[in-house]
């Protein structure tokens, strides 16, 4: 009777376990690029020595995939294709007595291919996404009719022949999409699929829908002839930066070209186990990473572990006002919003730059003169004051101070805008001639400036017709009546 040992199994040895950091690390925000966050250290069964620590390529941290299908580690086509993003959204495999998806190993880089061969009925369906944004592919086409996604009803993604997209049945938001093969920029109307491996990108301007790769509507022919390493679909619209870091994961682990200077990993290991930074991290833009590392004995036996890093907030307060800087809308407190400071061209976090001191209002000045008739009524408008302010821009509130010229201010009201009103009626013949009042005016950073103003109180009768002649023969006034 015949044992049979699997390849993979060697007697007497195992991989590296037991790691002795913790498999959740800690760094705090903003630390400088080479900071040594902690030191790995595998414990090796049969107690062989550790020979090698290597950090894997993984999906940059920040981004969460709707679905993620990796063909680099298959050694064949099973009958579901595993979903790494987590949603459990695994592809089903179809095919025919005229063939189905395969597995080529060792195809690239040493990583494995799912190849198409282009039969009636060769693809991998998935649960329908209705609401695609941005998509990566690693993948050539070999020939033939190529969506790169489809849709068994749907034709979002339509091709054909020399083209990514047929600009007459293609959804819009696919066509006028953003479209890069190795990170440059192409005209998807214009351009084919490559038939050399390539990385593929694309973000669309709305949402677009598929449930395939690739059948476009079960039509003969239509079944993609080629191969596919990876397919990474977001229904989020990443930014530039993070299209580009996923571009560089997959170009350093399918050892691709870009069309720019990769973006660094988050972090490297030194062969004695050190988790070094590459770059700083900000708390408020991300809380954690994720990496794998690999460790590998003297037997060659290796193991993955996968260890978390929680990035530590540090509060960071520029103009010591105890409002946080990342919510703090005046970051070096000089009375200047960041948004207007980026506006005008300066730094907002750049406290001695005198272009964005706040300046305090200059002068208050009324648009027309101020005065009132006898016996008007409480509510009459007197006129409405004006601002100076050099910094044009800052939103200011009047009212009434005290000091020097507000005796009269009680008389009178003021709203924020600056309208003056009457809040009492006044009596030429019993009351004084001419009032004082003082005014305040504030900017939103709360520099003020005061002014004094009188207020001339008029006597009706000076508008009397007797004023112009005291010999007037008749004088009819319906006003009182």
């Amino acid at each position: 009777m015949a044992l049979l040992i699997p390849p993979s199994f060697t007697f007497g040895n195992s991989p590296p376990s037991d790691i002795d950091a913790p498999l959740t690390l800690s760094i705090s925000e903003n630390s400088p690029i080479g900071t040594v966050v902690d030191k790995i250290n595998l414990a090796d069964p049969e107690g062989n020595e550790i020979i090698n620590y290597k950090l894997l390529d993984n999906i940059p941290s920040g981004v969460v995939p709707k679905l993620w299908l990796d063909a680099s580690k298959l050694d064949f086509a099973d009958r579901d294709w595993e979903d790494k993003s987590g949603n459990n959204n695994h592809a089903n495999i179809h095919g025919s007595a005229l063939g189905y998806p395969s597995i080529k190993q060792n195809a690239h880089n040493g990583l494995s291919l799912m190849h198409y061969c282009g039969a009636v009925g060769s693809y991998h369906s998935f649960e329908e996404i209705p609401d695609i944004r941005t998509a990566f592919w690693v993948l050539k086409k070999k020939s033939g009719y190529a969506f790169i996604l489809s849709h068994n009803q749907n034709v979002n993604f339509h091709y054909t022949s020399g083209q990514f997209w047929w600009d007459k049945f293609a959804s819009p938001h696919v066509v006028n999409g953003s479209l890069f093969i190795n990170g440059a920029s192409v005209n998807g109307t214009l351009t084919d699929i490559p038939t050399e491996l390539s990385i593929i990108s694309l973000r669309t301007t709305g949402d677009v829908i598929a449930n395939n790769f690739s059948n476009d509507r079960n039509i003969k022919e239509r079944f993609f002839n080629g191969d596919l390493g990876e397919l990474i679909i977001f229904n989020e619209p990443l930014s530039d930066l993070k299209i580009k870091e996923v571009e560089s994961y997959l170009h350093r682990k399918w050892n691709l070209p870009l069309a720019y200077e990769p973006i660094d990993s988050a972090f490297h290991l030194t062969n004695k186990g050190n988790l070094v930074t590459n770059r700083t991290f900000d708390r408020e833009n991300i809380d954690h990473l994720s990496i794998i590392v690999r460790a590998t004995d003297q037997s060659n036996k290796s193991a993955d572990h996968e260890i978390i890093i929680n990035i530590k907030n540090i509060v960071e307060d520029l103009d010591g006002d105890g409002i946080e800087d990342h919510f703090d809308d005046d970051l070096d407190g000089d009375g200047v919003k960041n948004s207007i400071e980026k506006t005008l061209g300066t730094n907002p976090s750049i406290t001695d730059n005198f272009a964005t001191v706040n300046h305090a209002p200059s002068e208050i000045t009324s648009n027309i003169p101020l005065k009132i008739k006898e016996n008007k009524p409480i509510g009459t408008l007197l006129g409405n004051l004006l601002v100076t302010d050099q910094d044009f821009w800052n939103e200011h509130n009047f009212s009434f101070a005290t000091g020097q010229g507000d005796s009269d201010n009680a008389f009178f009201s003021l709203d924020y805008s600056g309208a003056l009103y009457s809040a009492a009626q006044f009596d030429f013949e019993n009351n004084a001639t001419q009032f004082a009042i003082r005014v305040a005016v504030k900017d939103e950073w709360n520099a003020t400036t005061e002014e004094t103003f009188n207020i001339v109180l008029v006597d009706e009768d000076l508008f009397s017709p007797l004023t112009l002649d005291s010999n007037i023969m008749l004088w009819l006034d319906a006003s009182d009546k």
